[in-house]
Order: structure tokens, then C-alpha cells, then sequence
């Protein structure tokens, strides 16, 4: 695959992300499975790790651990024995305001989370992060380039992508916490 159709793959991605939430106000938008957002994530982190090739073993390390992360998040989400994972609107009546849940799709029923489960995965989100915070990254980096013009070059660049990841699940730690 060319440079390019890594680039607009991860891009693709990003588009599917967004796509049911609101990373800016950290709120559901509309219905939405699950399993979509946390499987895109796997071109953008591709794609970063193509895009930082060379001597940046820290920042490396650093997206290694959100790779753990993520993959100890969706074992956990594949522990719920559930054909599928769905964040869908609460039936309600007289609400000025949209609620949300989150449900397991089981033989074609659908059972909401139990309180347990929702409380592991806003845990994992919250590691998540906290170990993507802009102190962490900063720091990976500041080990990894030389110059201060490399670190800008990056900013340019790889910074948009993992921001992205950032921003998402910056959303779903509220929005999992505002579910508890």
C-alpha cells in the first residue's frame, strides 16, 4: 500500500470515529456500534507507527502501550460473550435530552451492560487516558527528536492522529462515566 493510501485509510478512520459521537462535547450523538470505533483505531496506529519510522523508540514504547490498552479493551468487551456491542438511545418519555446506554446484541436480543461492566470499561478508558495525556507524549518525544524544528515537523503530522484517538476516548471516558 502507498503512502498515500495508508494516509487517507487512517483518515477514513478518523471520519468513522467521529461518526455517533461528539469528541468536542463528549456526548453520543446517535446509535452506533461499538466495536466500529475501537477496530479503526488500528490504521490510524499503523499509520503512525509507518509515519515515525527511524530512532523513535520512545514514542514507540509510548504507542505500543496504547496498543496494550486498546487490545486489553476490546478482550474485555469480547469477555461478554455478545454477538456485537451497541450504544443505543433509552426508551423515554417526556426527556428533553437524549440518554444513552450501552448494550450487548445476544442472539438478537439486546441487554444493557451490567453497572460492573460499564464500571471496567470507564476504568480502561480513563488508563487509556491518562496514559495518552499531552505530558506523557511530550515527554516520549522530547527523548526521541533532537530539535525543536523535528518536534514541530511532528506536531505537523503524527500529532493530528494520535490527537484524534485522544479527543475519542477523552469522549467515551465521560460519556462511560455519565453512564454509571
Amino acid at each position: 500500500m502507498s503512502k498515500y493510501n495508508v494516509e487517507e485509510a487512517a483518515n477514513i478512520a478518523i471520519r468513522t470515529l467521529q461518526v455517533g459521537i461528539s469528541t468536542e462535547r463528549n456526548f453520543v450523538t446517535e446509535a452506533h456500534r461499538f466495536h466500529d470505533k475501537l477496530y479503526s483505531w488500528d490504521v490510524i496506529l499503523g499509520h503512525l507507527y509507518k509515519i515515525t519510522h527511524g530512532n523513535k523508540k520512545h514514542f514507540h514504547k509510548l504507542l505500543d502501550k496504547i496498543v496494550g490498552e486498546l487490545m486489553e479493551i476490546r478482550d474485555t468487551i469480547e469477555s461478554y460473550e455478545a454477538d456485537e456491542i451497541h450504544i443505543i438511545q433509552k426508551e423515554s418519555v417526556g426527556a428533553s435530552k437524549k440518554q444513552w446506554k450501552i448494550v450487548k446484541k445476544l442472539e438478537g436480543k439486546e441487554v444493557q451492560l451490567e453497572k460492573t461492566e460499564l464500571i471496567e470499561l470507564h476504568s480502561m478508558f480513563n488508563e487509556l487516558f491518562n496514559l495518552m495525556s499531552e505530558h506523557r507524549v511530550i515527554k516520549a518525544l522530547q527523548k526521541d527528536f533532537a530539535t525543536k524544528k523535528e518536534i514541530e515537523e511532528y506536531e505537523k503530522a503524527e500529532h493530528y492522529y494520535l490527537s484524534q484517538i485522544f479527543r475519542f476516548v477523552r469522549a467515551y471516558e465521560k460519556i462511560l462515566s455519565k453512564m454509571i
